[in-house]
């Protein structure tokens, strides 16, 4: 349950206008849909599934943006490499990551 008032600080915005180009990382004043997170915004493209970031650049240094974009495309392979498997079991992190966590890697 959303407990907190909009606007909300993590979005995602569907779009069907403008051409977002898919890893564009720039701080965007002005957009063709308006963001609807005050700290982030995902927005993708309805048409062909590209996808930019709209995010507050003094509150988030691009290095994070990379890094949520990294784990998002750990996410859809994952989901892509086994469509059966429940989201607890799909891999967000890289195997890297996994062990200054004190993890293992995924599937060792």
């Amino acid at each position: 349950m959303l407990r907190s008032c909009r606007p909300w600080p993590i979005g995602i915005t569907i779009s069907d206008i403008g051409s977002p180009a898919a890893g564009d990382l720039a701080s965007r004043a002005s957009s063709d849909a308006a963001p609807c997170g005050d700290l982030l915004t995902l927005e993708i493209r309805v048409l062909d599934g590209s996808f930019r970031w709209h995010f507050d650049a003094s509150r988030l240094a691009s290095t994070q943006i990379e890094r949520m974009m990294t784990h998002l495309n750990n996410l859809l392979h994952a989901v892509m490499a086994d469509t059966g498997q429940p989201l607890g079991r799909l891999a967000l992190l890289s195997g890297e990551e996994h062990l200054p966590l004190g993890g293992t890697e995924p599937n060792s």
